[in-house]
């Protein structure tokens, strides 16, 4: 199509276009005298406007639906429900490879600093005993603890609810202070069982001997005298 020819056709667009916006009543008053004027020199555009005038009425004569003031409420029920069905069949998101490198990294590293670890529990040891004292125990009894809840919650400050282990309290360090909140689990939760973490890094017996001893200890303190 020659420059010329686009340039006719886009121009006969723009005026069918205003010529909608006054069968609207959406033109201003010089522009509507305008193509008042062009309907009466040009049967088109004439025969477009009582198009467009005769298609306004139709859809103005559609009665209105009742207004449902509960329909915003059943909307997000819905979308809530949908979330919950497609949130389990969503894939796996993190990278092997990148699991498995993380993997080696700590293997070698505390295989390197087996005193690492030792710092570590000893650290959390406080900070979880404070912070299981304090706003945890409401929510389920002390013998429902296991060395592998008090393990994940050492290192990933998740710890499992329920049977399932759907349901999660996490402790969230972000703000100025930590803060609790109890949510549905979903694949960003590193949770590693006790068994998995002593065979990815090869403890041997006393390294083991003094994982249960420090735990032991925790579990004590949380107000369970047994394992």
């Amino acid at each position: 199509m020659s420059p010329s020819a686009r340039s006719f056709y886009e121009k006969f667009d723009k005026d069918f276009e205003n010529i909608s916006a006054m069968a609207d009543g959406e033109l201003r008053e010089d522009q509507e005298a305008i193509y008042r004027e062009k309907m009466q020199n040009s049967p088109a555009f004439k025969e477009k406007f009582n198009e467009y005038n005769k298609l306004k009425k139709t859809v103005e004569s559609i009665p209105k639906l009742p207004e449902d003031h509960y329909f915003v409420s059943r909307l997000n029920e819905y979308i809530k429900k949908e979330n919950k069905k497609t949130s389990g069949l969503r894939p796996f998101y993190k990278p092997a490879f990148g699991l498995v490198a993380l993997t080696v990294v700590l293997m070698s590293f505390f295989k390197l600093s087996p005193e690492f670890m030792d710092d570590l529990f000893e650290t959390q040891k406080g900070n979880i005993i404070d912070f299981y004292t304090k706003n945890l125990r409401p929510y389920f009894q002390e013998d429902e603890l296991t060395k592998d809840d008090i393990f994940n919650f050492a290192f990933s400050q998740v710890l499992p609810i329920d049977g399932s282990g759907q349901n999660v309290i996490s402790l969230d360090e972000s703000g100025s202070g930590a803060s609790i909140a109890i949510r549905q689990s979903s694949f960003g939760d590193s949770i590693m069982s006790l068994k998995e973490f002593t065979e990815k890094l090869d403890l041997d017996k006393t390294q083991q001997l003094k994982l249960n001893n420090v735990l032991k200890n925790m579990r004590i303190r949380f107000g369970v005298p047994s394992l």
